[in-house]
């Protein structure tokens, strides 16, 4: 349009034909009642809930922690899965297979009543082998008196059938 035009006053007509442009593009209460009921305009979010939203950046800096495709190749494979299920599998069975076997120990507490049970018997033992070996001493004392009794008493003997075949 020409500048000169703009800045001249509108006339009578120019406003009916803006106002017949106008009510031609306008639309009748009944297509307006047809777009949205005021129940489902109540719906609709209101300005506070929109704020509440995430922003254009915050969406971005969310994006920026998605994984890509070279994180996502790093990731296990199906094949790999199973064969590291299947090693899981075998860990698992020697764990309770470990676990048993130390349900089947004793505790330490039982360990040490057997111990000192053990040695109890031991001292028992060896007090039962000091009292022989104290008995065996008096013994051999009480031999080697018998014994130099007895070649005493052979000395005498000899000495008196010597007398006894010389007289």
């Amino acid at each position: 349009m020409n500048d000169s035009i703009m800045n001249q006053p509108a006339t009578k007509r120019d406003l009916e034909n803006l106002r017949l442009e106008l009510t031609g593009q306008l639309s009748s209460k009944e297509e307006i009642k047809k777009l949205a009921t005021k129940e489902e305009l109540k719906k609709l979010a209101t300005k506070e809930e929109l704020k509440k939203l995430a922003t254009k950046e915050e969406l971005k800096n969310e994006i920026r922690k998605l994984a890509t495709k070279e994180d996502l190749k790093k990731l296990v494979t199906k094949k790999e899965f199973a064969k590291q299920q299947k090693s899981f599998d075998k860990l698992t069975s020697i764990v309770f297979d470990n676990q048993r076997r130390l349900d089947l120990l004793e505790t330490k507490e039982d360990a040490n009543k057997k111990f000192n049970l053990l040695v109890g018997m031991i001292d028992g033992l060896t007090k039962k082998v000091e009292l022989i070996i104290t008995e065996m001493k008096a013994t051999n004392h009480a031999l080697n008196r018998h014994e130099n009794r007895l070649e005493n008493h052979e000395d005498r003997i000899d000495t008196l059938e010597q007398r006894a075949v010389g007289h």
